[in-house]
């Protein structure tokens, strides 16, 4: 991950957003955006609206985290992006059969995030 923050460093990036799959107990499910600043949360909460709104998924929720590396390692707008669990068995059929919706929503959040700048 290191080296993608640098990257994004060396390129001059404005926004960041890093995608990932959460796991937990099997049981847990749904869609969280994770962020560190202030225009991070504004982004967070723009791409878990549209996320929120295209998919059939649990809210979890905009949350902020202080400890994660790419949201420290980057100089760019961050987030980090929970898409679904891994380990659920109906979070991954979204994964499976929505991941275009899902990547069209988190597209449609930064629009609107950088409409709204």
């Amino acid at each position: 991950l290191g080296l993608v923050c640098a990257e994004s460093n060396e390129w001059g990036a404005d926004i960041f957003v890093s995608l990932h799959c959460n796991a937990f107990n099997t049981q847990a499910r749904g869609t969280e955006t994770l962020f560190k600043s202030f225009n991070g949360q504004r982004l967070a909460n723009d791409i878990q609206s549209q996320i929120i709104r295209s998919i059939n998924t649990v809210d979890r929720g905009v949350k902020e985290r202080q400890d994660l590396w790419v949201l420290n390692g980057t100089d760019a707008t961050a987030v980090l992006v929970e898409m679904a669990f891994i380990d659920n068995d109906e979070d991954l059929a979204l994964l499976n059969n929505d991941l275009d919706t899902i990547v069209r929503a988190i597209a449609r959040g930064i629009t609107d995030f950088i409409g709204g700048e």
